[in-house]
């Protein structure tokens, strides 16, 4: 399946898909913080692909490959999104979950 970007990723979580959020409350909230104190226009549409596939596939993943990736993940969108300091402590689950429903934000642009 070839995906052109962002919005194809959407579209495809809008029509049924089957992730879970692990952490629904703590991502929600973190989400309405992230759209405010951070930069999530410098996550490109590879970017968003990347968090969506994984959010969809770490059930599958061996406990420590799933640690392992949602760490390495994680920490790369602290650093393109410019995480404020005070929300750096975030586990890496609740932040790709979090990141990933403040995405939901733009499906409409």
């Amino acid at each position: 399946m070839i995906r052109e970007g962002r919005n194809d990723a959407l579209r495809i979580r809008s029509q049924g898909d089957r992730l879970k959020l692990s952490h629904p409350d703590q991502a929600a909230q973190l989400a309405q913080q992230l759209r405010t104190q951070s930069q999530l226009n410098r996550l490109t549409p590879d970017h968003w692909l990347v968090i969506q596939d994984y959010l969809l596939t770490r059930q599958d993943l061996l406990a420590t490959a799933k640690t392992q990736t949602s760490q390495r993940l994680a920490e790369q969108v602290k650093t393109l999104i410019q995480l404020p300091e005070d929300l750096s402590d975030t586990s890496p689950e609740v932040l790709l979950e979090a990141v990933y429903l403040a995405g939901s934000a733009f499906e409409t642009n």
